[in-house]
């Protein structure tokens, strides 16, 4: 995936979860006060990261696989997704079509209740693991920079 320069920001994920932690006034104050209280010459940056970190991390199913192990030793996925790439009549639309397939999988296990996810469910393996990559894209200094006064 190339990454490119997002509304001024390193890239779109690095620009989202400053948002995210900006769009609720009472969480945009907890990371104000994260940020301005640390010391001098602390890597803000870090603090931002683990917080962001430890906060998914108690909310989602922390179970330790790969994504690519996830899809293909699963046969819950496995078996729709080969179904999906041998009806798509170009790779294009196959990766358009998995796109969305994937879309609904995970919206429908973010909209479950929590009683209702399975904690081993292959789709909470799945979320995890693309959450877990997410986090070697974002530019942590950059969004702890500006929670800070005069950014």
């Amino acid at each position: 995936m190339e990454l490119s320069e997002y509304n001024g920001w390193e890239n779109k994920f690095t620009w989202l979860v400053h948002l995210h932690l900006s769009s609720e006034e009472q969480l945009m104050q907890e990371m104000t006060a994260l940020v301005i209280d640390a010391p001098i010459g602390y890597p803000v940056g870090k603090l931002v990261e683990k917080w962001v970190i430890d906060t998914l991390t108690q909310w989602q199913m922390n179970i330790p696989h790969s994504l690519y192990r996830s899809i293909m030793n699963d046969y819950h996925l496995h078996q729709p997704v080969g179904v999906l790439m041998n009806e798509a009549p170009n790779v294009y639309a196959c990766a358009d079509t998995l796109k969305d397939w994937f879309e609904v999988q995970i919206d429908a296990w973010i909209d479950a209740s929590a009683v209702r996810r399975q904690h081993n469910a292959v789709i909470s393996v799945v979320v995890y693991n693309l959450i877990q990559s997410t986090y070697r894209v974002i530019n942590w200094e950059h969004v702890a920079r500006a929670f800070q006064p005069g950014y």
